[in-house]
């Protein structure tokens, strides 16, 4: 894992199984080293007033990020002496207020060619490794062209979007998270891509908006999987090629019922996200009947 939440009550670790008691913890045993580095430090340090410390890794680059969610006042300083010369950024947040303790607000993150922004808030997915694989998926389903128009929905901070432009006409980006769009589009400059424009907005209802009729539509909703709007609006414009990526099979399993009043499911590959967990993520591609 490049992150890695820790919970804390005047110690830190993580949740009981099936309880809010916690458990303190020296070590995540697979967490990437850094993490584990900077545990050590944290745990020497008081720990009232704060409720999670969150820490984002990334090896290649060499960039580290605390997030300290807060319930009061802390002794900002104390963090910042103790944890300076391991990461690159210390950020509080006391509720949607955030304070920049040391370094900048975002730390950056790779994925194969690409750089990306990242905020405190902004989803990345947590291996990186398989993240790539998972991308190549997507890509490969996808059989972009040069005249292609590409939909990436639920796009968040531009990631599968920008790995997939650069075989593209043109994509189009939809996230209903303003700061991510804010990121994609700093994302977009720091990687100097021309071809790509986001939006923020609700994703069912911005399609309808566009004027654009897309070649191939890439969904990467949340958990709860596409909502009525959206799917509607699929089953309208019919583009040639959906590629679904899934964190949870069971609602997978309701949208594609739905999509294949149009749309025959041509494949489905899990991608082991979380290993040794129950957790997959399913990347599946529909063609157009």
């Amino acid at each position: 894992r490049n992150k890695v939440t820790f919970q804390v009550d005047h110690k830190i670790g993580f949740y009981e199984k099936k309880s809010r008691e916690i458990v303190s913890v020296d070590c995540c045993m697979i967490a990437q080293p850094k993490i584990n580095h900077i545990l050590a430090k944290l745990k020497m340090l008081p720990m009232s007033h704060i409720n999670q410390i969150v820490i984002r890794t990334d090896t290649q680059l060499d960039e580290t990020m605390v997030v300290i969610k807060t319930t009061g006042k802390i002794k900002d300083q104390l963090f910042v002496k103790a944890l300076k010369e391991d990461v690159t950024s210390i950020v509080k947040l006391d509720q949607a207020k955030l304070t920049v303790l040391h370094g900048l607000k975002q730390i950056k993150m790779k994925l194969g060619d690409y750089t990306f922004w990242l905020s405190p808030t902004s989803f990345f997915q947590v291996n990186s490794k398989q993240c790539e694989q998972l991308y190549e998926q997507v890509w490969q389903y996808a059989n972009i062209t040069q005249q292609d128009i590409v939909l990436d929905l639920y796009c968040g901070t531009g990631t599968i979007g920008i790995y997939l432009s650069k075989f593209a006409k043109h994509v189009y980006g939809i996230e209903i998270n303003q700061a991510a769009i804010a990121c994609a589009n700093e994302n977009k400059k720091l990687n100097a891509i021309s071809n790509i424009t986001f939006q923020a907005g609700d994703v069912g209802r911005v399609i309808k908006q566009l004027k654009i009729q897309p070649d191939v539509v890439i969904v990467d909703p949340p958990r709860a999987g596409l909502d009525v709007a959206t799917k509607g609006q699929l089953l309208k414009c019919q583009p040639r090629t959906i590629v679904y990526v899934s964190c949870d099979p069971v609602t997978l399993a309701r949208d594609l019922k739905e999509l294949s009043l149009r749309y025959n499911i041509q494949a489905i590959t899990p991608v082991d996200m979380f290993p040794q967990t129950y957790h997959v993520e399913c990347v599946c591609v529909l063609e157009r009947r």
